[in-house]
C-alpha cells in the first residue's frame, strides 16, 4: 500500500448552485479559509485556518483540508459548536476526519510489444523521430527492454507504416484517426483491449444482454398472466356448468 495522505478532514459540502458555478476545488479552499478567517471574534480559529493546506477535492462536492493537529482540532471545534462557516455558495453538510488515505499500486511489468513501444516513443517525439532518437527514448522510456537491433528496429518501423500507424515524412509520425485504417492480417494472439473486453465485457454489449434479459422476462410474464387468465376462465366455465348437474328443476306436483 502507497500511502496518500494521513490525518486530513473531509468537508461533505451542499452546494448553492446560483452562487457557486464555475469554481474548482482549490478555489473553493481559498474562499473557505477567508470566510473563517474574518472571525474576530474566534481569534483561534482565524489564526488557525492560516495553516490549513488544501490536500484535494471529491466530486461532487467534498473538500480535503490538511495541517497542523491544533489547527484541525480548532476546526473540529468550530464546526462541533456549529459557528464554522462554509465557503459562499455552499452549506458544510458533514465534517469528519479521514485517518489514513492508501492506494494499492497496479504492477508494471516488465515487457513491453516493441509496436506499442514503438508508437509511444514516436508520439512522445513528435514529428523528430529519426531511428536514432527512437532507440535513445526507448532506452530512457523502457529500460528493461532489450535495446533491439537496427535491422529489427527497421522491421518494425515498416511493419508499422504498412499498418498504417505511423507515416514517415522526414521523420516517423504517429497516424491520426483519419488516416490510419488497419489492412494487415490478423494476428493469432489476442490484443491487450480484447483480452480486457474478454474478461470484463464490453459496455455496449452488456447493456444489449440486460436489454435482451429485461425482455425475456417480460415475455415469461406475460406468458404466465396468459396462461393465469385461460385457467381462471377454463374454471369459471366449469363452475357454471356444475350448478346444472342435477338436471332441470324441480316443479311442484310434477312426476
Amino acid at each position: 500500500h502507497v500511502l496518500i495522505n494521513r490525518n486530513c478532514l473531509a468537508l461533505v459540502l451542499l452546494e448553492d448552485r446560483t452562487e457557486s458555478a464555475g469554481q474548482n476545488g482549490h478555489d473553493i479552499f481559498l474562499d473557505f479559509l477567508q470566510q473563517n478567517s474574518m472571525c474576530f471574534w474566534n481569534s483561534c480559529l482565524s489564526r488557525s485556518v492560516s495553516s490549513l493546506e488544501y490536500k484535494g477535492y471529491l466530486v461532487p462536492c467534498t473538500l480535503l483540508i490538511s495541517g497542523t493537529d491544533f489547527s484541525l482540532e480548532v476546526v473540529r471545534s468550530a464546526w462541533s459548536r456549529r459557528t464554522l462557516r462554509p465557503p459562499t455558495g455552499y452549506t458544510i453538510n458533514k465534517l469528519g476526519d479521514i485517518s489514513v488515505l492508501e492506494m494499492v499500486a497496479a504492477p508494471q511489468t516488465h515487457f513491453a510489444p516493441l509496436s506499442e513501444a514503438l508508437c509511444k516513443v514516436v508520439a512522445d517525439l513528435n514529428g523528430k523521430a529519426d531511428t536514432n532518437a527512437i532507440r535513445v527514448k526507448l532506452e530512457e522510456n523502457f529500460p528493461e527492454m532489450q535495446s533491439p537491433s537496427e535491422e529489427i528496429l527497421q522491421k518494425s518501423l515498416n511493419s508499422l507504416m504498412r499498418e498504417r500507424k505511423l507515416h514517415y515524412t522526414g521523420g516517423y509520425y504517429v497516424a491520426d484517426r483519419q488516416h490510419h485504417h488497419p489492412s494487415f492480417e490478423r494476428q493469432m494472439l489476442m490484443t491487450n483491449e480484447e483480452a480486457i473486453v474478454k474478461l470484463h465485457g464490453d459496455a455496449s454489449s452488456l447493456l444489449t444482454q440486460t436489454c435482451s434479459h429485461l425482455q425475456m422476462m417480460d415475455i415469461r410474464i406475460g406468458n404466465n398472466e396468459e396462461k393465469r387468465e385461460g385457467k381462471n376462465m377454463y374454471e369459471s366455465k366449469h363452475e357454471g356448468a356444475s350448478l346444472n348437474v342435477g338436471g332441470p328443476p324441480h316443479i311442484p306436483g310434477a312426476f
